[in-house]
């Protein structure tokens, strides 16, 4: 699943790009694969800085491929959908952390993922913060990664 989400993720030029692409791909493995769970990981990114988003990046995608091997079910993160040259591009058309996270938000919202896995300090960021709260609004199960 996600190498299906990265094939497009350099061609995204909006969030709502981001968004049907994801929910096509999430809807084939769903539906068409008959996966009756999908995880994604959550977790900080930015809220350590700039000069950490690299390494918070790989970590939250590397835990992204250690848990889809633990579980019989995909696992994925919202950085499999984004490019850090995407990102870069999203950002100089004026996009910002918040769009981000309406986004992020919204793909927990399709009904689509059931599972989030909440990564080690996900309590520092407020875009996580903030899908965390989603998660729990509409009833994901969320489980907590608790090692460093």
């Amino acid at each position: 699943m996600r190498s299906h989400l990265r094939d497009y993720s350099d061609l995204v030029s909006t969030f709502d790009d981001a968004y049907g692409h994801a929910v096509s791909v999430l809807r084939l493995f769903r539906n068409g694969y008959s996966y009756p769970q999908i995880g994604c990981v959550v977790g900080p990114l930015t809220s350590d800085g700039p000069e950490q988003v690299e390494e918070n990046r790989r970590v939250l995608v590397e835990l992204a491929g250690v848990l889809g091997s633990m579980f019989s079910f995909p696992v994925c993160t919202m950085q499999d959908l984004f490019s850090v040259a995407t990102l870069r591009r999203l950002k100089d058309k004026g996009h910002t952390s918040r769009h981000y996270t309406e986004f992020a938000s919204e793909i927990l919202k399709s009904g689509y993922i059931t599972d989030v896995f909440m990564a080690p300090r996900w309590e520092k960021s407020k875009s996580a913060r903030a899908e965390h709260d989603t998660a729990e609004k509409f009833r994901l199960k969320i489980h907590y990664i608790e090692y460093e």
